[in-house]
């Protein structure tokens, strides 16, 4: 069964048509039919650097920050600017506070291990003054 070549600008008679339905003509395409209102960019930032330093520093305080970090670009979305703005703030300064907190702790932990060596060689060499040779 051989199927002969359809005239210029018909469908072949196997093809067959939807009832209804508007073609465009010939070297013309449909327009889409959707309403798209564009949302402007984000730019406020959101602080991740802070929310990693302060994770990576001192985890309790990295925590809050990381979750207020992750809420600002779907409040922004969503059209709520305010509520972006105050989680980016809040993301900013919770990371600020795991980052000093944890600066302080180490600085404070460091300083106690020179203070424990320095006990130690004073005990050491005071022990091995009293020993008798």
């Amino acid at each position: 069964m051989t199927e002969e070549p359809a005239p210029q600008g018909q469908q072949p008679p196997s093809v067959e048509q939807p009832p209804n339905v508007e073609y465009p003509p010939p070297g013309q395409f449909p327009q889409p039919q959707f309403n798209f209102t564009p949302q402007p960019p984000m730019p406020i930032r959101n602080h991740l650097g802070w929310a990693i330093a302060g994770m990576l520093l001192f985890w309790p305080l990295g925590i809050p920050a990381l979750v207020k970090c992750v809420e600002v670009a779907p409040l922004w979305y969503q059209g709520n600017y305010r509520g972006a703005e105050d989680s980016s703030r809040a993301a900013k300064n919770w990371g600020k506070a795991g980052v000093i907190t944890g600066a302080v702790l180490y600085g404070l932990l460091f300083l106690l291990m020179i203070v424990y060596f320095i006990a130690f060689f004073a005990v050491i060499n005071q022990m091995r003054q009293e020993m008798p040779y």
